[in-house]
């Protein structure tokens, strides 16, 4: 290898060891020494684009710790019920994640299916195709208008990190997190399915405009993700469009 060359790919590697890694210093990481998660082989969610796409699916990965809910005490004290028995770490479309909804005036903490399940019509005439729905932009969309603006329907979706598409690096994903805090909350809304494809408890969480650390990376939009102290009014149905706001930028880290 030329020394030139040699010496650009020396300064890489040692960019990237010095790389920061935003994480509580009392909460230990579950992912150090741990290899990449990468899509699982075969994969590809029901209503991602095929690989000739040039738009790939936005917001369709993130990492949870179902664990912490139990030992962060600010959570263990807002939750009153825990269910997650199966709930994933690396969440992908089609998978059990944690959400956290009021039930009988309490706050449950239970896993479900993220995506919301619909048959769409065919490339071809007389055709169907399966769709599974993660994340919802328009908030006047006659498909979830009704469950958007109903507090019983409303969620909140813990996170870790959250990944989008690095572009034109084919499955390579660019993580992000929120500063000093192992877990954050998507505004997520869910309801009950029945159906050949799903039947039971499913979710999905807001999209909006993105932030200035995720717009280079993916310019059309990121999650929505909510302050700590605007929780309660997201799960007792406030305004969703005055939530639906980028989340600021300089109280967020790219990790990966």
């Amino acid at each position: 290898m030329p020394v030139g060359v040699l010496k650009r790919v020396q300064d890489d590697e040692s960019a990237r060891a010095l790389r920061p890694f935003a994480f509580f210093l009392t909460m230990p990481n579950p992912y150090q020494n741990r290899r990449p998660v990468g899509k699982p082989v075969g994969f590809r969610p029901l209503d991602a684009a095929r690989s000739r796409c040039h738009n790939p699916p936005m917001c369709n990965h993130y990492r949870n710790i179902p664990g912490a809910l139990h030992t962060i005490e600010s959570w263990a004290d807002y939750v009153s019920h825990f269910r997650l028995d199966g709930a994933a770490e690396d969440v992908w479309p089609g998978r059990q994640g944690a959400i956290v909804r009021v039930e009988d005036g309490a706050k449950v903490a239970e896993t479900m299916h993220w995506g919301f399940p619909w048959v769409g019509k065919g490339k071809r005439p007389g055709t169907t195709r399966k769709m599974n729905t993660t994340n919802v932009r328009n908030l006047q969309s006659p498909l979830y208008r009704n469950i958007i603006n109903k507090a019983e329907h409303r969620c909140l979706v813990p996170f870790h990190q959250f990944a989008e598409p690095k572009p034109g690096a084919g499955r390579e994903e660019v993580w992000f997190s929120v500063n000093e805090q192992p877990v954050s909350c998507f505004a997520g809304i869910w309801r009950q399915n029945t159906g050949e494809q799903h039947e039971g408890p499913c979710y999905a969480f807001l999209t909006c405009e993105p932030n200035p650390l995720v717009k280079p990376i993916h310019p059309k939009a990121m999650p929505v993700i909510l302050q700590p102290e605007d929780y309660d009014r997201w799960l007792s149905g406030d305004d969703a469009q005055a939530l639906q706001a980028p989340f600021p930028s300089q109280l967020m880290a790219v990790v990966g």
